[in-house]
C-alpha cells in the first residue's frame, strides 16, 4: 500500500510472513524521521523478502551469491 504526501511516496512490500518483522506503520513513521514528509521529492519502496528472494536478488543485481540484508537503488 502506498502513501503520498505533496512530495513523499513510501511503499512497503511483504513477500514473506510478517512474524517478528515491524508493521508498515512503524516502517513508514522511520521513513518520514529520515526524510521528513516535507523534504526533496522522493519514492520509497520497501520489501521485505526471505532468504530465498534475497539470494536471487543478491545474485541478479550484485552478481553475488548468498542473501544479503540492503540492497538500494
Amino acid at each position: 500500500m502506498a502513501m503520498q504526501s505533496a512530495s513523499l511516496s513510501i511503499t512497503v512490500q511483504y513477500a514473506c510472513g510478517t512474524a517478528g518483522i515491524p508493521e508498515e506503520a512503524e516502517i513508514r513513521r522511520w521513513v518520514v524521521a529520515v526524510l521528513g514528509d516535507q523534504g526533496a521529492a522522493a519514492e520509497v519502496t520497501i520489501r521485505i523478502v526471505d532468504a530465498e528472494e534475497g539470494r536471487v536478488l543478491n545474485a541478479n543485481y550484485r552478481g553475488r551469491t548468498g542473501a544479503t540484508n540492503v540492497l538500494s537503488f
